[in-house]
């Protein structure tokens, strides 16, 4: 048992990640968790004429300009972790790709969704593709909590870097908030009818405030708040000996 616990939680490169997009990657993922509520919010805010604000965020789907809004950047996340995120140990690459798929999961099943709704899709049992779009939500958002309350304080034990102790702190404390807002959105879900907020736009608020809990760890992970021009020099260092 310990053995294959070394095996996941061993440095796999010395320097952490690397590759072209190595640095990039991070930041380019907490600004797509940022940026999809926010964008989806604004484009769609006249999309309904009954309430400014629908129940979920995957409900803008069904409207064109903001379902792109809502689909990009899931692509841009799913894509970004599966492909150019190559972490610092097993543990980070498994999370990685796990996160990865989720996104496109979420992303892919919801559009199936609505083709459904409409009969102008291949999608025999709308259930089905429903639930697949809910597996590849939780995919992610379990990847992102296993990121902020695992992967990302053993990388500042590793590394030493300066601010490891806030960046710990925080680190843990956007663990806590996607807990516990995981936690209210299956109650929500779960008991819509009897809290009485059916209609109202509690559920996309959860997954707003969970999105930017997994936004804020993947920037402080990309060192935008204080290393990044450490992490740059050690990267550019390490191109030099090579």
């Amino acid at each position: 048992m310990s053995g294959a616990r070394d095996r996941l939680l061993a440095p796999r490169h010395p320097h952490g990640v690397n590759g072209a997009w190595g640095y990039r990657t991070p930041a380019i993922v907490g600004l797509a968790a940022f940026a999809m509520p926010v964008a989806v919010v604004l484009v769609g805010l006249g999309a309904c004429t009954e309430s400014p604000l629908l129940p979920t965020l995957s409900d803008y789907v069904h409207h064109a300009r903001a379902g792109l809004a809502f689909m990009v950047p899931l692509w841009i996340v799913g894509l970004f972790l599966l492909v150019a995120y190559r972490g610092h140990t097993l543990l980070d690459a498994l999370l990685s790709l796990l996160a990865g798929a989720g996104a496109i999961m979420a992303a892919v099943f919801q559009v199936a969704m609505e083709l459904c709704i409409t009969d102008r899709g291949p999608w025999a049992d709308r259930l089905v593709v429903r639930e697949l779009h809910y597996a590849g939500a939780i995919a992610l958002f379990v990847s992102a909590w296993a990121f902020c309350r695992c992967s990302f304080p053993r990388c500042l034990v590793r590394a030493r870097t300066p601010g490891a102790s806030w960046r710990r702190t925080l680190f843990l404390r956007c663990a806590r908030v996607i807990a516990v807002s995981a936690v209210l959105l299956g109650v929500a879900f779960g008991f819509e009818d009897a809290l009485g907020i059916e209609g109202l736009p509690v559920i996309a608020l959860l997954e707003t405030v969970m999105l930017f809990a997994f936004g804020t760890a993947w920037l402080v992970h990309a060192g935008l708040t204080g290393n990044f021009l450490d992490e740059l020099r050690y990267g550019t260092e390490r191109s030099g000996e090579g």
